[in-house]
């Protein structure tokens, strides 16, 4: 793969988890979130995760991540006074913080993506928790908040394990129903 297409697939990466986090902030005081946004987020962050996602695909997971999105807010789309909220963000601010802060969100980020894999597999045959699928909203919110320092992190690392603990067991409850 040359270097353009590496390039390519790292700013459509960076456009789905700006999305991720949009759709997060879009259900951020929402009353009922439907379960296809849990599901577009975890098909989201586990294909963050394989090693050489298709650019076809990527593109496939940003529109759907901007149309669960105006479901949860369609008002935000025809506002006249836009305020921002549910705006997709701006990764090059991630990459571009303060560096414990980066580190740790960085953690966290690919934490969440790796837990994904495991709780994709079990949501596909329909093995869900909503703990679980309110941390992965809770940590792309916060990964998009710029004045999130080191200490809010780490809670939600040490949260993120918590979490890691029931996306294997869903896996393993799933895979030995159905096996």
């Amino acid at each position: 793969m040359g270097s353009c297409q590496n390039n390519n697939v790292s700013e459509l990466q960076d456009r789905l988890i700006g999305g991720l986090i949009g759709l997060a902030r879009a259900a951020d005081g929402s009353a009922e979130i439907p379960p296809s946004a849990d599901f577009c987020i975890l098909e989201s962050l586990a294909v963050l995760c394989s090693a050489e996602p298709n650019d076809g695909y990527l593109m496939e997971l940003i529109q759907r991540v901007a149309e669960e999105k105006r479901k949860l807010s369609p008002d935000c789309f025809v506002c006249g006074s836009p305020c921002g909220r549910t705006n997709d963000y701006d990764m090059k601010k991630f990459w571009n913080v303060e560096e414990g802060s980066s580190s740790l969100k960085t953690m966290l980020l690919y934490s969440i993506q790796c837990m994904a894999v495991y709780a994709l597999r079990a949501a596909k045959i329909g093995f869900t928790d909503s703990e679980m699928n309110s941390f992965f909203y809770k940590a792309l919110f916060s990964i998009g908040m710029d004045d999130w320092g080191t200490e809010k992190i780490l809670t939600l690392l040490k949260e993120a394990e918590k979490i890691n603990v029931i996306c294997r067991t869903l896996w393993k409850k799933a895979s030995t129903e159905f096996c």
